[in-house]
């Protein structure tokens, strides 16, 4: 951080530091940098295996995308809705009563929010609706909402965009080289993902 501190460059915490400098203590910025970085990788990587095995297990997705690249965008966020490879957002304690759906949510009591059911997903392994690129994914909850957005969000599709488009590009004729039940699955992602083209 000290070194980032005297040359900050353009990228992610350099730009934190020259446009927020003194306000950040070496522990917000390490912090930052810790949590941005460490769960960056491990959710994109989670989230692109997870992507591209829905889009192989969706032919006429593939097939699609491979048609008209410029549907990335939308590809990219119908994988982010489908797999939400983070299940669960962070509790939250209410500070007031709060009536939602004919119920109300009474002061100090704690409510999570399934990401899974608000995007109309299960949990990884588990059978899907069948993968839509063409849908309109405005009001996913992948990444959190109001305050609670994810600030890791516009890297997370930048990544995936990048990735899936290369891999398409790459390998057009890429397809699972095992039956999809023969797959192994953690909390998160596809252990391994075998395929050939």
């Amino acid at each position: 951080m000290r070194q980032k501190r005297r040359g900050p460059g353009d990228d992610l915490l350099g730009r934190l530091i020259v446009e927020h400098g003194a306000e950040l203590t070496e522990a917000e910025l390490l912090g930052t940098a810790t949590t941005l970085l460490a769960s960056l990788i491990q959710n994109v990587a989670g989230t692109l295996g997870l992507g591209t095995l829905a889009l192989l297990e969706n032919p006429e997705q593939l097939a699609l995308l491979l048609k008209r690249p410029e549907l990335i965008d939308h590809a990219v966020e119908e994988v982010i809705r489908s797999v939400s490879v983070i299940a669960m957002a962070s509790p939250r304690t209410a500070l007031e009563d709060v009536p939602i759906a004919g119920r109300v949510i009474r002061t100090g009591e704690t409510v999570a929010c399934s990401l899974l059911g608000a995007n109309g997903t299960t949990a990884p392994g588990e059978p899907k609706a069948p993968l839509d690129i063409t849908r309109d994914n405005s009001g996913h909850m992948a990444f959190g909402h109001g305050i609670h957005y994810c600030i890791g969000a516009l890297v997370t599709r930048m990544e995936l965009r990048i990735a899936i488009a290369g891999l398409l590009e790459r390998f057009p004729t890429v397809r699972l080289a095992v039956p999809p039940g023969g797959l192994r699955f953690s909390s998160r992602a596809v252990e391994t993902l075998p395929v050939v083209w």
